[in-house]
């Protein structure tokens, strides 16, 4: 996004990498969130936050090789209702998956019942 407005505004900034923007946006996003007053949105930020990985894993469903479910992902066709959408098509499978792992890993591991029923 950061590099998005950086190239509109027509800045030469010499062939930076990614990283560079991916890191500055990364702490805004850090500095937006600590500065939150809002208790809800706070909650579902950090919510969304728990299943990240499993919707970062997920969400390459839609980008295969051939793209045949892209177009379900794409169906609104405005960017923050593909995010949204997005979303509410990989939250449940990602909690899913999420109970999953900690079953395996309960029975890997070997943690008594209880220890994994408190953490849900």
């Amino acid at each position: 996004m950061i590099r998005q407005i950086v190239l509109l505004m027509n800045v030469n900034v010499g062939g930076l990498p990614e990283a560079v923007f991916a890191g500055i946006f990364i702490f805004l996003c850090l500095l937006f969130i600590r500065e939150l007053k809002s208790r809800r949105l706070k909650m579902m930020l950090t919510w969304i936050g728990v299943y990240s990985m499993n919707l970062w894993f997920l969400h390459g469903i839609f980008f295969t090789g051939s793209r045949p479910l892209q177009w379900i992902l794409y169906y609104p066709r405005v960017s923050i209702l593909i995010l949204i959408w997005g979303l509410v098509l990989l939250m449940p499978v990602a909690v899913g998956c999420a109970w999953i792992q900690k079953r395996v890993m309960a029975a890997v591991i070997g943690l008594p019942k209880t220890i994994i029923s408190r953490t849900e």
